[in-house]
C-alpha cells in the first residue's frame, strides 16, 4: 500500500480580542502527512450518509495522528471525520465533505 498523496490536519485557532477592540482572524496551523485515500463503498455510505451520493473517503495513514485537529484538508476541499480506527502501526479515517468549514 502506498502513502503518496499529500493531506493536512488543519487546526483552527481561535479569534481573539485585540487591545483596539478588533478581532484578530484565528490562523489555521497545517500538519502534512502522506495517505492512501479511497473512495467509501457504498453500503459504508448508506449507513453513514444515509444515500450513496455523498462524498465519502477512506485515509489510511503511517502511524497514529495524535496532535488535536479541526478538520482534514485534500486539493483544497475540507473533510470532517466521522470515524477514527486505530490500529498498531496505521490509523483509517473515515471522512465526508465537510459543509461550512
Amino acid at each position: 500500500m502506498r502513502y503518496a498523496l499529500p493531506i493536512y490536519f488543519v487546526l483552527k485557532e481561535k479569534p481573539i480580542r485585540l487591545p483596539n477592540g478588533d478581532w484578530s482572524e484565528g490562523s489555521e496551523t497545517k500538519a502534512l502527512k502522506y495517505a492512501n485515500i479511497s473512495d467509501m463503498g457504498d453500503e459504508t455510505k448508506m449507513n453513514v450518509f444515509g444515500n450513496v451520493t455523498a462524498q465519502g473517503l477512506v485515509i489510511r495513514i503511517q502511524n497514529d495522528y495524535t496532535s488535536e485537529f479541526d478538520h482534514i484538508e485534500i486539493n483544497n476541499i475540507k473533510y470532517r471525520v466521522l470515524r477514527k480506527k486505530t490500529f498498531r502501526h496505521d490509523a483509517v479515517f473515515e471522512v465526508g465533505e465537510a459543509d461550512g468549514l
